[in-house]
């Protein structure tokens, strides 16, 4: 034999178990039940309601803190004008500016009626 009818006979087999092989096979149709339709429907409509509730809780935090923010820089503000008010009250309740204040206007200080306030 000659070496291209030996190469015919080697490949026949093997060229007649690939076209049984390459054959398509034809698989069912799968078809999706109403079950499952129904299933995939309310879980699509579970995660949907799900994601707009942290939307909107996340939301009302934020609402929250601004408005906590804005309550806090008003508390600062009115501490800040509370010292400005206690250090000006420290300088108008000085003696010596009592003192001043007084001879302008034509008072004598006489120690018996003094009294002593805190």
């Amino acid at each position: 034999m000659s070496q291209l009818a030996r190469q015919i006979e080697v490949r026949e087999p093997y060229k007649k178990q690939r076209s049984l092989e390459s054959q398509p096979t034809i698989s069912p149709r799968k078809r999706i039940t109403k079950g499952e339709k129904a299933l995939w429907t309310l879980g699509v409509i579970t995660v949907l309601a799900l994601s707009i509730f942290i939307v909107s809780k996340q939301a009302s935090i934020y609402l929250v803190n601004h408005n906590i923010n804005n309550i806090e820089s008003k508390i600062e503000a009115a501490t800040d004008e509370n010292k400005k008010l206690a250090i000006q009250k420290t300088k108008l309740m000085d003696p010596k500016r009592i003192m001043e204040y007084a001879e302008k206007h034509g008072f004598s200080l006489n120690i018996n009626n003094v009294k002593v306030i805190k």
